[in-house]
Order: C-alpha cells, then structure tokens, then sequence
C-alpha cells in the first residue's frame, strides 16, 4: 500500500510505503521529493496508491463527495476555485490518469481529515500526509474505510494509528487499541 501528497506548484510530494497485513502495516519508506517523477518512479510497484489530492475536477466551489465527507464526517476542505486548489485537482487527475493506464489503482484520500479523527498532533508535513494516504489505501484493502460517494468522486477515509514505525488502520467508528 502506498501513499501521495503531491505538491500543486513548487513544494515537496511526500509518499510513503507500507508492507504487512490488514492487522498491522509496517512503514518501509516516507520520503518527500521536489520531483513528482520520482515520488512516482519509488511507487510504480505498488497495488493501490491513495492520493491526498481531488482526483476529479470542480466545476465551482466543493464537490458533492466533499460535502458528503463533511456532513457525515466532520471534514474540511477548501473550495475548488481557488487557484492553488485548482492547480492541485488538475495535478490529482493528472497522476490518477497515468498510475490507471499502468494499472495501479487510485483513490482519493483527505489525510487533514484523518488526522483529525485520528487525533494526531498538529505540525503535520508532506511524509506524514503521505503515510496517512497509505493509511487510507491499506482501509480500502482491507474493507475498512468510509466512503463519501457523490457524483463527482469518492473519498476515503480511516482512522490511522501511527506509532514507532507501525501503522493500524480502523473503521471510523472503532477508537484504537491500546494507549492513545
């Protein structure tokens, strides 16, 4: 399972790798690069990338499946029409397209929003935000995501537990195991 934040202009895209099962992940990687080339070259084995970025394009303001993720979820975004937002969606459907053609699934991920129902700390960065992705990917997997579906995307989302190089993945609903 894997993870992306691209970056929409000149900042880093963090990705991350995880090895293991649907009981327990292992991260193997979380790096950021300035290039999206070789974030994507180190993830082009991988069998579902989650991508923390809308892989579908506004047509103004919030998309259905990110009002959808709000009502049901608490999540917050920000508005589509916006030039940094846009540039992002346009880079999301971007990779999306190309991972598809070499056969590698995709799915939309909010690491923001996971990280709030996850109850991490605040200082998040580009890695992190990628490990999360992976978070939300390895859920998917494991058939323990929630989905905002709409018309124009879906998002999924998780609870990930991140600790000493681990990373567990719950339903939304499930509080973690053990302390924290």
């Amino acid at each position: 399972m894997c993870g992306l934040d691209p970056s929409a202009g000149r900042g880093f895209n963090g990705y991350a790798i995880l090895e293991g099962s649907c009981t327990q992940w292992r991260l193997v990687a979380s790096h950021a690069s300035r290039s999206l080339y070789r974030a994507l070259e180190a993830l082009w084995d991988c069998d579902i990338i989650g991508v923390d970025a809308p892989l579908t394009l506004p047509y103004r303001g919030f998309r259905e499946a990110e009002r959808v993720a709000a009502r049901l979820y608490g999540a917050r975004f920000l508005p589509g029409g916006t030039p940094g937002m846009r540039a992002l969606a346009l880079r999301g459907f971007s990779v999306r397209q190309l991972l598809e053609e070499a056969g590698i699934a995709v799915v939309e991920t909010h690491p923001g929003s996971i990280a709030r129902v996850s109850r991490l700390a605040e200082g998040r960065d580009d890695r992190l935000d990628a490990v999360l992705a992976a978070g939300a990917a390895a859920a998917h997997y494991c058939g323990v995501a929630s989905y905002a579906i709409g018309v124009d995307g879906v998002i999924v989302l998780a609870r990930v537990v991140v600790e000493d190089g681990l990373v567990r993945v719950l339903p939304l609903g499930e509080a973690p195991l053990g302390p924290g």
